[in-house]
């Protein structure tokens, strides 16, 4: 299915095609209540369709991405002064329905996962790659800036052995 899209400056026509905030608004497909599990999905979706806008759209973009909010989100919206645009609202949804873990939370969970008998490898390693991400995200809000490189180099180099001592010959 290809978006219909549309060149929003004649002199680039050929150059760059953005969508409608129609097309953009499709790729938003749930409403956000608050719900800490549906955050990541609402968000990455909003972040595709304001890739895809113009930038001399994406205001509008903001006006129709703010009524997917509903519920206790909605709330923290209408409370705040400074939401005019996505990346304020985007800080604003994180500060307050982002899962925050430990450290320890996250090696925990990499260094117990077990390659089921019906997974394959690459299930594994996709599995451990996202543990990875998560560890980092986590690294990076915890720790300080200079602490943040040996950390990330050990976990990462843990992550490949075990994915080497998890996985079923």
């Amino acid at each position: 299915m290809e978006p219909d899209c549309s060149s929003e400056d004649s002199e680039t026509a050929y150059d760059t095609y953005h969508c409608r905030v129609a097309e953009a608004m499709k790729l938003i497909t749930h409403l956000f209540d608050g719900k800490k599990r549906r955050l990541r999905e609402f968000i990455e979706n909003v972040d595709v369709a304001f890739q895809l806008m113009h930038p001399n759209k994406q205001d509008i973009l903001l006006k129709f991405e703010k009524t997917k909010l509903t519920g206790d989100a909605r709330s923290k919206l209408i409370v705040r002064d400074l939401t005019h645009t996505w990346a304020l609202v985007k800080g604003i949804l994180e500060e307050n329905y982002s899962v925050r873990r430990t450290l320890d939370f996250y090696a925990c969970r990499m260094f117990s996962a077990r390659q089921e008998k019906v997974e394959s490898v690459a299930s594994l390693g996709r599995s451990i790659d996202e543990m990875q991400t998560e560890l980092r995200k986590a690294a990076r809000r915890i720790c300080k800036p200079e602490e943040i490189l040996g950390a990330v180099r050990a976990y990462l180099s843990s992550g490949k052995s075990l994915l080497r001592s998890r996985t079923k010959q």
